[in-house]
């Protein structure tokens, strides 16, 4: 992905050049009336009105704001930020309906992959209900919701699926051995899910380190509507029965908390 922060040629777009060049100064200038039209919600709007002056806030805005507007002066292939390793392709309407259906492509909608663990998961935006409102839901029904996205023939083998890896993994996560890394790793290869899912906490976690939080440097970024949301994995803490793992959209971390709170669901095939 371009530093649109800092290099004068950024953007070939009129608007997107002078949104680069306010938002790189100590004064914002016109970022405050142009983050509105690339953004999705009021957040962008009232944050951006009472904390322009700070320069780590403006890059999250900014770069969320495209985020959310489906990075417009991207093409199909994005790295995150500082990241070359860390690619993202863009996923067509038409190419995600033939991968996983109409009904379930319009749910996920616009949708980016990354490969993790030896194979390209298809990531969504976060779940909507009819009219709408995005879903929140406790950690069982988060699971739920993404493996319902699958048509009925296939849920159970989707969930078996689901259910034996996160068996395995919890092994390892209470094992906790100098090996851990390389073992979770293994799983995930050795246990592809057949259908749409919830990710796993290792899932979530190549997202925190490609996007920044790892380096205190974290960026919402590339996939749309992640700021200001937390998004439940598939999986429990090892050492406790009950909290979940989770992702934080406000500063890129993966943690845990009770599962019986609500929060977003974004669901990955």
């Amino acid at each position: 992905m371009r530093d649109l922060t800092g290099s004068k040629d950024s953007w070939k777009d009129s608007v997107g050049e002078a949104l680069a060049k306010n938002a790189a100064t100590s004064a914002p200038g016109k970022a405050p009336a142009l983050l509105p039209w690339f953004a999705s919600g009021s957040v962008i709007d009232v944050a951006v009105s009472t904390h322009s002056a700070d320069t780590r806030l403006r890059e999250q805005l900014i770069y969320a704001a495209l985020a959310d507007a489906n990075n417009p002066y991207e093409g199909d292939t994005i790295h995150a930020l500082g990241k070359p390793d860390a690619v993202y392709t863009r996923f067509s309407p038409e190419t995600l309906a033939e991968r996983i259906g109409d009904e379930a492509a319009k749910k996920m909608s616009r949708s980016w992959s990354r490969e993790m663990f030896g194979r390209q998961v298809i990531i969504g935006e976060p779940l909507v209900d009819e009219s709408g409102q995005e879903l929140r839901m406790d950690f069982v029904g988060a699971i739920e919701a993404c493996i319902n996205l699958n048509s009925p023939a296939k849920r159970d083998a989707v969930i078996s699926a689901l259910l034996n890896r996160e068996v395995a993994l919890d092994a390892v996560r209470k094992a906790n051995s100098v090996d851990l890394k390389n073992q979770v790793a293994a799983i995930h290869k050795a246990h592809p899910i057949p259908g749409i899912y919830l990710m796993s906490k290792e899932e979530w976690d190549v997202i925190e380190g490609d996007l920044g939080c790892r380096e205190q440097k974290y960026v919402p970024q590339i996939l749309p509507k992640l700021k200001a949301r937390r998004f439940w994995s598939a999986s429990v803490h090892p050492r406790d029965d009950d909290p979940a793992f989770y992702f934080n959209g406000n500063d890129g971390s993966v943690y845990n908390y009770d599962r019986y709170l609500y929060k977003s669901v974004r669901c990955v095939r």
